[in-house]
């Protein structure tokens, strides 16, 4: 199994390579690490749904998308994965999230005393109290880690994605698996 630190870097590179600066095609705007930030959110709503469904295999693949857009978010923003986030965070998720994106807000706004180092480390903290969060979610509802999960979705699912070939994000019939 990956480790945090190795995903981070084989999320990071494939994401580099099927998305390169993460350019809007909307409007022309450079997302950076923005745009998995977003893709984080999106998982968060998914996994929302999928909780109020009781459905857990949703619930395991959004848990697992979500830290595979953290590990882009945390490559794009140069900062390592720390092992030891996994301490029992017992917050709202979304309490948690929302600091996150205000960090960053904030940061890139330049104000209320969001700048330099103090920016980083509430941004870092905030990134691994989520991770923590949804580990504990994953041990305490769905039977597994977020480490193994995330493991699994990336490596049959994800890593397999050839986004710049293939925008439509079908997998070729030799990376297809029986789900």
């Amino acid at each position: 199994m990956r480790s945090w630190g190795i995903l981070r870097q084989e999320v990071g590179e494939w994401s580099e390579k099927n998305f390169g600066g993460q350019i809007s095609q909307y409007n022309g705007d450079h997302l950076s690490f923005r745009a998995p930030l977003l893709g984080v959110f999106e998982e968060l709503g998914e996994l929302e749904e999928a909780r109020k469904l009781f459905d857990q295999n949703e619930a395991r693949d959004a848990c697992a998308d979500a830290a595979i857009y953290m590990m882009d978010f945390l490559w794009r923003r140069g900062i390592e994965v720390d092992p030891e986030f996994l301490h029992p965070h017992l917050g709202s998720l979304m309490i948690v999230a929302s600091k996150l994106a205000r960090a960053v807000l904030k940061c890139d706004q330049g104000i209320r005393g969001y700048s330099g180092e103090h920016a980083r480390g509430t941004i870092v903290r905030s990134s691994h109290m989520l991770l923590a969060r949804l580990d504990y979610l994953c041990r305490n509802d769905l039977r597994t880690t977020l480490l193994a999960t995330t493991n699994d979705t990336w490596e049959r699912i994800v890593s397999k994605r050839d986004w710049v070939n293939n925008p439509q994000g079908e997998l070729t019939p030799c990376h297809r698996t029986t789900e």
